[in-house]
């Protein structure tokens, strides 16, 4: 087994565990999503909570992002715990 392989086979996939499918369009959204809340300085835990609240709320495309407008998407955030978070991510859109 080459590094890569043991890697793979020892460590588990944020995208599996999130049940994300990276093969299609709205799965590699998701993952962009995700990348976001995982790059902020919280716990594993609580950007995965956010992620599935994020999920329970249907926002899956920009469009539903921007819909949702900022009182809602900090919401959001909240439920999943991102409270620390919620400012500078609650406004995703202006970036």
């Amino acid at each position: 087994m080459n590094k890569i392989e043991v890697l793979l086979a020892n460590f588990h996939l944020y995208a599996e565990d999130l049940r994300i499918d990276l093969t299609e369009p709205s799965g590699r959204f998701k993952w962009f999503l995700v990348s976001i809340l995982f790059g902020a300085r919280i716990s594993e835990k609580i950007a995965s909570n956010t992620y599935k609240a994020v999920e329970r709320y249907g926002i899956d495309s920009m469009e539903k992002i921007i819909a949702a407008g900022w009182d809602e998407r900090v919401k959001i955030l909240d439920e999943g715990g991102y409270v620390r978070y919620e400012f500078s991510t609650g406004d995703i859109t202006n970036a």
